[in-house]
């Protein structure tokens, strides 16, 4: 079993850091599963680093402080209630009555609220389905990270978001469009011959350059459409009354700058048009940033 959890706040050591660039990644494996989190590093100054983690995951912990106050809390809050992601609240001091007031008539007034600690929130956690539950049907793998390893070749790490995958599968990649070739599946480090939804994997991939697998690409066992140019579905917070000529998608993990035009949106690179994504503005950490969510 396992769980996918993005954790926002001040960070509680609730697993091992395996990696801090932009998206902080940590995880804890015991008898009875394993937990992998991820967290922004690198916000409030990339917004991406507030959005990606939430992507990467099924279910969403907000650890609440009084340190996160002002623009950082109504930027998380408008990110979960946009993507409708389950979740909990960590009570770490800051005052109820004011997550009262910020998260009433949203998806998340309903969320529970525990004590700041360790084994309480594992407990937690597992009231929630594991990672993978109603992911049936063709293998899809969410890339988060790609490079070179001497004498392995490209190697990516990701999460099974859909389906299973074996050793020897024949996956494509999107946008990119290339065919690669599954050599080996790692778990936790260790070797194993195939994985399935939920899973965080790294995998060695034959026939596959670094740059025809950067980070948001997705592989996929059925055909993703992918362009530069595409319709969306867009749906606004609340609190935003228009959108501004400076926009940035996150869609999946594909992040980059977009034009909104004859109602559709344009940009310089191909995208991999599968799921939800959020819409941001890239401004200077203060002002809320999070416009609204993209469906594809």
């Amino acid at each position: 079993m396992s769980w996918n959890v993005a954790f926002y706040g001040k960070w509680i050591p609730l697993g091992k850091k395996s990696s801090e660039t932009d998206v902080m990644l940590a995880s804890h494996a015991s008898s009875e599963g394993v937990f992998s989190f991820a967290a922004p590093a690198m916000y409030p100054d990339k917004i991406h680093s507030l959005v990606m983690p939430a992507m990467l995951a099924d279910l969403a912990i907000v650890h609440y402080t009084p340190e996160l106050s002002g623009a950082a809390l109504g930027e998380t809050l408008v990110l979960l209630d946009l993507l409708k992601k389950p979740g909990f609240f960590v009570m770490g001091g800051g005052d109820p009555e004011l997550l009262d007031k910020f998260t009433r008539g949203s998806s998340l007034a309903p969320w529970a609220r525990v004590d700041a600690n360790e084994v309480i929130i594992k407990e937690e956690i597992k009231k929630y389905p594991v990672a993978g539950t109603g992911c049936e049907g063709p293998a899809k793998v969410m890339v988060d990270a790609a490079f070179e390893v001497k004498s392995v070749g490209t190697v990516v790490l990701g999460v099974v978001k859909r389906g299973s995958i074996k050793v020897y599968d024949k996956l494509t990649a999107y946008p990119s469009g290339k065919e690669v070739v599954v050599k080996s599946i790692q778990k936790q480090d260790k070797d194993f011959k195939d994985a399935a939804a939920g899973d965080r994997v790294g995998l060695a991939l034959k026939n596959a350059e670094v740059d025809d697998v950067q980070r948001g690409t997705l592989l996929s066992a059925e055909p993703i459409p992918s362009s530069k140019e595409f319709p969306a579905k867009i749906t606004l917070s609340p609190l935003i009354k228009a959108l501004p000529a400076d926009l940035h998608l996150c869609l999946g993990l594909q992040w980059g700058g977009v034009r909104q035009l004859d109602g559709k949106f344009k940009s310089e690179s191909a995208w991999a048009l599968d799921g939800a994504g959020i819409l941001c503005h890239s401004t200077k950490p203060g002002s809320l940033r999070i416009l609204g969510k993209v469906d594809v």
